[in-house]
């Protein structure tokens, strides 16, 4: 019976992993418009308490978000387009400009006799880093060109996140009334921890990848005026992903530093190092609070699930839903099944004591 039941839980969670990997689109536009819905909603709170409609607290506070994602791109998208694009051309004048050193590389090597062929190695290494790096842009781009791009996420997006907004405690009220009424109390403290600890995570993570994007931006204007914007963007985007988003980040003024004089790379080795010195012991504690509560260890193999699953997209949800299973995991398991077990073992010591005295 038991081998029965494990199989059917077995075969769901399966099936469930099959459906949720056919519509991954639309969970992802669900997904967008929960973030910016988590993004709005004490705004929305805010002007409701006081006698706004929730229909027009929704409604501004969405006309607000979205004028001023438009001042944004039109002030960003200009630049950062220029700097691609000239980027892009001088990324062979920066190739060249490595000769020198490279051959110089090359003499000390041959010099070295050592007793394999290090050139031929070093091309099949450098090939292969070229060939995966055009691949991982190539999905990449073909992901967030998929997303974004599509014509009905531009549509689909507000109305979701409208009825996020204003019609979401109804939604959340018809919801509790499919619960049994014995297990209801349970079912919105658990969901209450969730939602409290999901949306502390992408209100404070947004904040950071702001504030993150700003001081790369600002930091990336020494060595590389004409690039700062484009690498402040990266940092920016990536500072969502914790621990391996930082990462990403320096790889793009990494690479043009090692074709620029040294203390260009110099420079961009110790700003990072500074940049995540102070948002580790300064910024995160002050925007964050506190942390989601998760070993790094557990956050980065968090971080390899997601990937694996669902490329850069899964690494972006894997934090969210390891703070999810963290929280069941506490309530369910250290709340509950742990309180239990204790009551029993100390109702089975007192019964033991009791007998003692007794005899």
């Amino acid at each position: 019976m038991k081998f029965r039941t494990a199989l059917l839980w077995a075969l769901a969670a399966g099936a469930l992993f099959v459906f949720v990997f056919k519509v991954r689109t639309v969970i992802g536009y669900f997904a967008a418009a929960g973030v910016l819905a988590y993004l709005l909603d004490p705004a929305v709170m805010w002007l409701s308490k006081r006698r706004i409609p929730l229909w027009a607290a929704a409604l501004g506070s969405f006309a607000i978000l979205a004028g001023l994602l438009t001042l944004i791109i039109a002030l960003a998208a200009p630049p950062a387009i220029n700097q691609f694009k000239e980027l892009g051309e001088r990324l062979p004048e920066y190739i060249e400009s490595a000769g020198p050193t490279f051959e110089q590389a090359k003499a000390a090597v041959k010099a070295a006799d050592l007793p394999f062929d290090a050139e031929s190695i070093a091309k099949d290494a450098a090939e292969s880093v070229k060939n995966k790096a055009a691949e991982t842009a190539a999905q990449i781009l073909k992901s967030v060109s998929g997303f974004f791009g599509a014509m009905a996420a531009l549509v689909i997006i507000p109305i979701l996140l409208f009825y996020f907004l204003a019609d979401g405690q109804r939604l959340w009220k018809s919801v509790v009334l499919y619960i049994p009424p014995a297990y209801r109390p349970e079912f919105e403290s658990v969901m209450s921890r969730i939602n409290t600890a999901i949306g502390g995570f992408i209100r404070s993570q947004l904040k950071l990848c702001l504030i993150m994007g700003i001081m790369t931006t600002v930091t990336m204007m020494i060595p590389f005026p004409k690039y700062a914007l484009i690498f402040g963007l990266i940092a920016g985007i990536t500072e969502f992903i914790p621990y391996v988003g930082p990462i990403l980040a320096l790889l793009a003024p990494l690479a043009i530093a090692c074709f620029s004089p040294v203390w260009k790379l110099i420079y961009v080795l110790i700003a990072f190092l500074v940049l995540q010195f102070l948002e580790g012991n300064v910024i995160a504690p002050k925007v964050i609070g506190k942390d989601v509560g998760l070993h790094p260890a557990v956050i980065i193999f968090a971080l390899m699930c997601g990937g694996q699953v669902a490329g850069l997209a899964g690494m972006i949800a894997a934090i969210p839903v390891a703070v999810i299973l963290k929280v069941l995991w506490q309530y369910f398991y250290v709340e509950k099944y742990l309180a239990i077990a204790e009551g029993k073992q100390m109702s089975s010591s007192e019964q033991v004591v009791k007998q003692a005295g007794n005899d």
